[in-house]
């Protein structure tokens, strides 16, 4: 812990001397306590399964982890460098939105410093920054604040999902410490686009290959990292364009073009296919159906599913390892009846958008 404590001290100028050896064992994976729920979370415990994660050490979650501190503050150092306080004022983002972005990105370069120096400390090799790019448009400052949200989001559940495998309980404190800095983010930036800035009482989990698929469209050189992380993309899963605001029990969802990209993967028009959702620490399968001989659907979002989720196409409906997973996962975002905005949707394109495009205004 002393360790630690030096390296979050040197952020006041003071420099760590000492070491904490990383672990280079599997991680165990933790177990619920045995204890009595309230009756209104036992139905979501018992849907915990063991987390689909590979083998990794304490160096390869600091090294993740890492990644994704690069490209949060990546994100901001675009908007505050191609963005004017101005343009955020005329984009109707009153002060103080602006300096709390540049205190934003100040806590990712810490971050990104913090993790640098522990895995220097442990005498490990730490990832360097690549290049990125973000698609919000030039001068867009909306674009920015809802990419900015939908990103900080996925952080936030790579966090969640990442922590479960950490080892050393000294470098599971200072991570939780950085979680729950960059869920302050998430609802922070939520809040400035109207959304519910805490719209569920869990955060959703993600693993390694599901959170890579979801960053490394963002990433323009990823084999050029020094270090090579265990980690591979699914399949892309695309949403179609819809006019609706999606909403649980209510709205049906389609998945453009997978059921043709999962023929390419050998999986049959009889073969069951599941849309799992993941929401909060909810995993919920939907036997989907072909549609147009070319896409996937489901009729109905399941109930519970809320804010922004995660949903991801399955070979089987109680086991959603990454073995079984075909795409996905995409990110959908739900709303509650009773929070479903008064203003319309952006008109769909001619073509199927791509994974990232209008997801923001698609839920909340």
């Amino acid at each position: 812990m002393m360790l630690l404590i030096s390296i979050l001290t040197s952020l006041l100028i003071i420099t760590p001397t000492t070491a904490i050896p990383l672990s280079t064992s599997p991680s165990t994976t933790p177990t619920l306590l045995n204890t009595t729920a309230p009756p209104n979370i036992t139905s979501i415990l018992s849907t915990i399964n063991t987390p689909p994660s590979p083998i990794v050490t304490d160096a390869f979650i600091l090294n993740f982890l890492l990644t994704l501190s690069y490209l949060l503050r990546a994100l901001y150092s675009t908007a505050l460098t191609s963005l004017s306080h101005t343009d955020f004022l005329t984009a109707g983002f009153p002060d103080p939105f602006y300096a709390s972005l540049k205190q934003i990105y100040l806590d990712e370069e810490s971050h990104v410093w913090f993790l640098n120096k522990v895995l220097q400390a442990a005498g490990v090799e730490a990832e360097r920054e690549l290049e990125y790019v973000f698609p919000f448009g030039e001068g867009n400052v909306g674009g920015f604040v809802e990419l900015a949200g939908v990103v900080v989001g996925v952080g936030v559940s790579a966090y969640l999902g990442a922590l479960a495998q950490v080892d050393n309980k000294e470098y599971l404190t200072a991570l939780s410490s950085i979680l729950s800095v960059e869920a302050e983010h998430e609802s922070f930036l939520r809040e400035a686009i109207g959304e519910v800035p805490f719209p569920k009482p869990f955060g959703t989990p993600l693993g390694f290959n599901q959170t890579h698929t979801l960053a490394v469209g963002f990433i323009t050189n990823f084999q050029d990292s020094v270090v090579k992380l265990p980690v591979v993309p699914f399949p892309s899963l695309t949403l179609a364009c819809t006019s609706h605001y999606y909403q649980a029990g209510v709205s049906s969802v389609t998945f453009s073009g997978a059921f043709t990209n999962a023929e390419e993967l050998g999986i049959m028009a009889e073969t069951p296919v599941f849309a799992v959702f993941l929401s909060g620490l909810l995993k919920i399968p939907v036997r989907t159906r072909i549609l147009n001989g070319e896409d996937y659907a489901v009729d109905r979002i399941p109930e519970g599913v809320v804010g922004q989720s995660y949903v991801l196409l399955s070979r089987s409906n109680d086991d959603f390892s990454d073995s079984n997973t075909i795409a996905g996962p995409a990110i959908i975002q739900v709303y509650r009846k009773d929070m479903i905005p008064n203003t319309p949707l952006p008109a769909c394109p001619q073509s199927n958008v791509t994974k990232w495009e209008g997801v923001p205004s698609q839920g909340g």
